[in-house]
């Protein structure tokens, strides 16, 4: 039945229950239409039996409940029992004395095996437990999944990772979601407990995850205070390995930092796995490649009390080189003369000291450019990758270094270099430089007295680099090189038409947040200048599916890295 005044349209009571009792006021007109009026009755005093069969309050015969009136019903109490009236239940299979026992044993052993259909240990790089069919009832994984679609995501997109990710749950009263956490408090969290021997606090952290096409997470350990096991529900059905997102687990070296991709797990609708959070849980999202699905998940950590951690690994710093010679006919053929000429080197350096940056066009003379372009893509040309992949994943140092490669890193390292680039920013990088904006005069005697008995202490490091799908840098606490004031310089190499869509831009963000600072997109024969204050972090987007769309030669990018220090 609907309520209408005192008018009730009849429906059956399941239909009524489902409306929640919406009040319409059809008191000006007729409801049912056509020779309907069998659905109508006209009932006066029969509304408060209807309310109270469908909610079980009461109301005086001939009032409308009324907001705030003592004879209105308690919605906030109807709304508690149906949230209390969902509860759900884990796989039963997981509590069998076989199961449970059996994975206790594995966990303390690390003995992989699979313990009925209930449950799945990997052993290798770390203790992974995946656990099937976690929900007892299918159907109560769908109604999570589908209350799920409905709450608010916000983007998330930074140098790690790029998805859509909910606030936390805990903040939503909705039946499922609801019923979920507390499934998660009350029943999981003490037979994870059991089974792992971690001792967990009873705090939950917990939010959902959307992933579409080209979105990731890469390389962490999740080492946070107080995180100790690690777990992630999948609600995404009909997923398979070519759709990507797999959590991919990796191994380290023997610095304890990640290495290789030694297990990936594939999403399947409703299961969990599970981790504990240690030093060498390196894993990672893979990135998604299916352009129709979205893999949506909810997960989060499980807390308990902090355990000591080993000292952070400290990256050995970039070699610094110092400046070198180079014939002056050799540095001409090399660099655009309009950067040469005084009265561009002025504007130039005013623009620097207004902005700390400036890409100038055109930098190389054109047939060099052709040269260099032609010689990095090479198909002979081999590149090794360098990692960490906690730090960067990228191409670096082919060999054999072609010569005209070989000679333009000499000139982008030579005294005249570090002259021009002075002339250019105002930075001290060279003692004949007579453009210096930085320091005070006492400052400039204490240079002059430096290169008078023993030159300037300006010195440089330099990579050479292929983007490709997949490589990227992070931004990451213990980078020494944040610390220091420099000049980055980026040289970019066969770009054409390359989109900002694809990644591969250099990004530059202050130290504990998320906002971009400054962003370079790739551009043919440029050269960016960024002065890197301290406390600034660079980093270069994660480069994605989209440029495998492209070809072979169009689906990357060369850049030549320099880092200059007075």
């Amino acid at each position: 039945m609907l309520i209408t005044g005192t008018r009730v349209a009849v429906y059956p009571l399941n239909d009524l229950r489902n409306r929640q009792c919406g009040i319409r006021d059809y008191s000006r007109g007729p409801v049912a239409r056509n020779g309907d009026d069998k659905y109508l009755c006209y009932l006066r005093g029969s509304v408060e039996k209807i309310v109270s069969r469908v909610t079980g309050a009461t109301m005086t015969p001939g009032k409308r409940a009324v907001k705030g009136d003592a004879n209105s019903p308690d919605t906030s109490s109807v709304s508690k029992r149906r949230k209390e009236s969902v509860v759900l239940q884990l796989n039963h299979k997981l509590f069998s004395d076989e199961t449970k026992n059996g994975l206790k044993a594995a966990f303390s052993e690390r003995k992989a095996g699979h313990f009925g259909a209930a449950a799945e240990l990997i052993t290798e790089p770390f203790n992974v437990c995946i656990l099937h069919n976690l929900l007892a009832d299918a159907d109560c994984v769908d109604s999570l999944k589908n209350e799920l679609f409905d709450i608010e995501f916000h983007a998330k997109d930074n140098d790690l990772y790029k998805f859509h990710q909910s606030d936390d749950l805990q903040n939503f009263g909705t039946p499922y979601i609801h019923a979920f956490r507390k499934c998660l408090e009350r029943t999981l969290a003490p037979w994870l407990r059991d089974v792992t021997g971690i001792p967990l606090d009873g705090t939950i952290s917990l939010t959902c995850s959307k992933y579409s096409y080209t979105d990731v997470l890469l390389c962490h350990d999740d080492e946070l205070e107080g995180r100790r096991i690690a777990f992630i529900l999948y609600l995404t059905p009909s997923w398979s390995s070519t759709d990507g997102g797999s959590l991919d687990l990796f191994d380290v070296d023997s610095n304890g930092q990640p290495r290789d991709i030694v297990r990936s797990i594939d999403p399947r609708f409703n299961s969990l796995a599970f981790f504990e959070v240690s030093p060498v849980s390196f894993h990672q999202v893979a990135e998604v490649l299916s352009e129709d699905k979205v893999r949506i998940s909810v997960g989060g950590w499980f807390h308990g009390p902090p355990v000591i951690r080993p000292a952070p690994y400290i990256e050995p710093p970039s070699e610094r080189l110092k400046p070198c010679h180079v014939e002056e006919d050799v540095f001409r053929s090399w660099i655009n003369p309009i950067y040469l000429a005084d009265s561009i080197a002025e504007e130039v350096r005013r623009q620097f000291k207004d902005n700390s940056e400036i890409q100038l066009q055109g930098f190389l003379q054109e047939d060099k450019c052709r040269d260099l372009e032609a010689a990095l893509s090479d198909p002979d040309v081999l590149w090794s990758q360098r990692g960490p992949r906690n730090h960067r994943w990228t191409l670096e140092n082919p060999t054999p270094l072609p010569p005209v490669v070989e000679e333009c890193l000499k000139v982008f390292r030579s005294e005249a270099m570090f002259l021009i680039l002075s002339n250019l920013t105002g930075l001290k990088l060279h003692p004949l430089s007579t453009a210096s904006d930085s320091g005070s005069d006492d400052d400039d005697s204490d240079a002059a007295a430096k290169n008078a008995v023993g030159g300037s202490s300006a010195c440089c490091t330099q990579a050479v680099r292929k983007w490709s799908h997949g490589t990227y840098t992070l931004a990451h606490d213990h980078d020494r090189s944040a610390e220091e004031c420099r000049l980055d310089a980026v040289l970019y190499l066969n770009c054409k038409d390359w989109k900002l869509e694809y990644g591969g831009s250099t990004v530059y963000i202050v130290k504990g947040e998320e906002e971009e600072v400054l962003t370079l997109s790739p551009a043919c024969n440029s050269l960016a200048l960024v002065y890197k204050d301290d406390g600034l972090f660079q980093f270069v987007k994660h480069i994605n599916h989209e440029v495998t769309k492209l070809s072979k030669e169009d689906g990357c990018f060369h850049d030549m890295s320099f880092v200059y220090y007075e």
